[in-house]
């Protein structure tokens, strides 16, 4: 017997938007919100290799995006921790990174999404 939990349990980051239910009621935060969706953005930097059998980056994607030069730890990419500052504005740290066109990147597709008083940090 297995101790892994079946797929369809397992929470995973998603995209939300301002406008969703929970974030509305408050049933969810504002900058966990904006976390996960940062979260879910930069988990679709990467695509599934049946022969690896694991998830790797998207090469013509990271292309594409101008971030193939970036000083990026593409292993292990995520938001470390968030919080929000005494003037209401989100925090997203972002570790193994130190690259300006990544967080535009990302701040762009937050914003696309209706996300706003964000700050993004990156951190080598």
């Amino acid at each position: 017997m297995s101790c892994v939990p079946p797929v369809d349990i397992v929470r995973r980051p998603r995209l939300w938007r301002p406008d969703d239910y929970w974030v509305r009621t408050g049933m969810i935060s504002r900058a966990t919100a904006i976390a996960e969706t940062a979260e879910a953005l930069l988990g679709g930097l990467y695509v599934y290799s049946p022969r690896q059998r694991q998830m790797v980056l998207h090469r013509p994607l990271i292309k594409r995006l101008g971030l193939a030069n970036a000083l990026v730890n593409w292993g292990d990419l995520h938001v470390t921790h968030y919080w929000t500052d005494a003037s209401g504005r989100v925090v997203l740290v972002l570790e193994e990174a130190n690259s300006d066109r990544l967080a535009l990147w990302l701040a762009q597709e937050l914003r696309a999404l209706g996300w706003d008083n964000f700050i993004l940090k990156t951190e080598w």
